[in-house]
């Protein structure tokens, strides 16, 4: 496996590039609901659109999902990942996009 296939490598790089712009905050946040997934962070309510979620906590919960008779398409099984009050760490360096890099006990 090289560097960039491996995703630990490819975050650490990211949160690296991230870490020259002043603007960088991390935050705790926690998960207030499922379906839609929201995380709360205090003054702030993230959904799904405000979040990228690091790809190795969805390993294994993708599910597919028929639409009509014909399409099929695979969609993030959050239920199977994440628990309503969970502590999830995030990263942002616009306040517009987070990263939901883990959750902490």
């Amino acid at each position: 496996m090289n560097n960039e296939d491996n995703q630990f490598m490819a975050l650490a790089a990211n949160i690296a590039n991230m870490s020259k712009n002043k603007n960088q905050l991390f935050y705790i946040g926690k998960v207030i609901s499922i379906s839609p997934f929201i995380v709360d962070i205090g003054q702030l309510q993230l959904d799904r659109d405000d979040l990228l979620i690091n790809k190795d906590l969805l390993k294994g919960n993708v599910k597919r999902i028929k639409i009509g008779d014909m399409q099929e398409c695979e969609v993030e099984n959050l239920e199977d990942v994440f628990k309503v009050n969970d502590n999830v760490v995030l990263i942002t360096n616009d306040k517009q996009l987070f990263v939901l890099l883990c959750i902490v006990g």
